[in-house]
């Protein structure tokens, strides 16, 4: 339910559902809504831990693993120094 209501944009409503989903039982798919809109909040930090708590409970999780290559590169862009003029 969390995962649809993030695809409609319903982000407060995509963040509760996902909580309360969590405090039930522990599985990816609420971390990985939560790790979405961590990102969207620029939060790549956040966003990495909650990814690598969905990855301890399913490694082979194909999106929990693309997200990681995306909050990785977000981490590296944003170590990246800035340019000297």
């Amino acid at each position: 339910m969390a995962s649809a209501l993030e695809a409609e944009n319903n982000l407060t409503a995509a963040q509760t559902e996902a909580e309360e989903a969590l405090r039930l039982r522990q599985f990816p798919e609420p971390l990985l809504v939560l790790a979405k809109l961590d990102l969207r909040d620029n939060r790549p930090e956040a966003a990495a831990e909650k990814i690598d708590r969905a990855l301890r409970l399913e490694p082979t999780n194909a999106a929990a693993l693309a997200l990681k290559r995306t909050v990785a590169a977000k981490l590296a862009q944003e170590a990246q120094p800035l340019p000297n003029r």
